[in-house]
């Protein structure tokens, strides 16, 4: 019941009606349609000759990005019985112009690293740890390629983190990572981290899972970050999807990304994930009755299928280690290691907005001749490509242009 002053005078109750509720506009996903991109077509279209980055024997988890007027180069290899990770700054003609710099120190362990440019330095992040690994460390280098003082560790305690991920986002960083808890069961970690690389919110599990969860990628997706793993046990299952908002919060539920069991039990480099502007583009191998296939198709941007798997790669030849990245008109670049009769090189094509490559792949081969698990980025007009081979580490400007009708 109203007070009575408020039934008796017209004015006081007036005053004493309560204020409208203030309604807040629910958040809308994109709808999953497929998109048409009606962006510029281009093709890779020729390699220039490579050029040597490192010596190191069979070098590790090689990875690479553009900050706009240089390549930086990470990558693990083990020297003096110790697994060290080393930074190469390549200039863009191609050239590295000084010695790789370690970047992990000296009698300790570091593996798995990620780089990106944070705007003012390249962020370099890695697995380490003193006698073994199990921790996540976090390393400057400038522009010119010196360190900015020693690496930090970012994560303590008994929980086991390693296979970092990093991702560059307006002025901030996603990072995700895959972690072994005590009780042994396997979580997948994503963080969001400011201009200073302060935590963004609290730290939260994707996933949690008795499978073992590996080979973590993350990129930008435009309002959000997506993380994508693979999950295994006997064998490999499939690859999921998980995202956050760039306030460190879970968004959605884990998606599963591929449809049928993967096989193999090597989850290392078996897929790759980017992101066109509208929706993701995921690239996978797949062993399939004794035949290993290559694979593709368009994720939504909530992490639904758009379409039906495709087969890439070229006919007559193994095709495996697949990697993406966006070129900036709707379309990706990728890159995979291809094998014929015990000769190994790399193919570099663009995939259109169908997800089908085109007709001719570039394919570069290392400064020895050998070519394998290729890591890549994009510039304006070109796909920078590492390669590794057992002698050492190479780079590949592709050029980029029209493609002929």
């Amino acid at each position: 019941m109203k007070p009575r002053a408020c039934l008796l005078l017209p004015l006081v109750a007036a005053a004493c009606q309560q204020a409208p509720a203030t309604h807040h506009r629910a958040r809308v996903e994109v709808p999953d349609v497929p998109p048409t991109d009606g962006g510029t077509r281009r093709c890779a279209m020729r390699a220039d000759a490579p050029s040597d980055v490192s010596h190191a024997a069979s070098p590790d988890r090689v990875r690479v990005a553009w900050n706009g007027e240089h390549w930086g180069i990470v990558w693990s290899e083990v020297i003096d019985d110790d697994s060290a990770v080393f930074f190469a700054r390549v200039d863009a003609d191609g050239q590295r112009p000084r010695p790789p710099l370690r970047v992990s120190e000296r009698r300790t362990q570091g593996r798995a690293p990620a780089v990106v440019w944070n705007r003012t330095a390249w962020s370099v992040f890695f697995t380490g740890g003193t006698r073994e690994v199990g921790d996540l460390y976090q390393a400057r280098v400038t522009a010119r390629g010196s360190a900015v003082g020693r690496p930090w560790r970012m994560t303590r305690g008994a929980r086991y983190d390693i296979d970092p991920a990093i991702a560059a986002a307006d002025a901030a960083l996603g990072l995700a990572w895959v972690a072994r808890e005590e009780t042994g069961r396997w979580s997948v970690y994503g963080e969001v981290l400011d201009a200073w690389d302060r935590p963004v919110g609290e730290l939260l599990p994707l996933r949690n899972s008795s499978l073992t969860l590996g080979a973590t990628e993350i990129v930008w997706a435009g309002d959000g970050f997506g993380i994508a793993y693979v999950g295994a046990g006997r064998e490999v299952f499939s690859v999921e999807l998980a995202r956050i908002d760039r306030t460190g919060l879970a968004r959605g539920g884990v998606t599963r990304l591929t449809p049928d069991r993967l096989g193999d039990v090597t989850a290392d480099a078996r897929f790759a994930i980017a992101w066109n502007g509208q929706r993701y583009g995921l690239a996978w191998t797949e062993l399939r009755d004794g035949e290993r296939l290559l694979l593709f198709r368009w994720v939504s941007a909530r992490g639904n299928p758009l379409d039906e798997p495709r087969r890439l790669g070229i006919p007559g030849e193994l095709s495996r280690a697949p990697a993406l990245a966006a070129v900036g008109d709707g379309t990706l670049a990728m890159a995979w290691e291809t094998e014929r009769e015990g000769d190994r090189r790399v193919a570099v094509a663009v995939i259109d907005e169908d997800g089908a490559t085109q007709r001719e792949p570039v394919t570069v081969r290392g400064v020895e001749g050998d070519a394998r698990r290729p890591a890549i980025a994009v510039s304006r007009d070109e796909v920078g490509v590492a390669t590794r081979s057992e002698r050492g580490l190479s780079f590949h400007r592709v050029t980029l242009g029209r493609c002929a009708r």
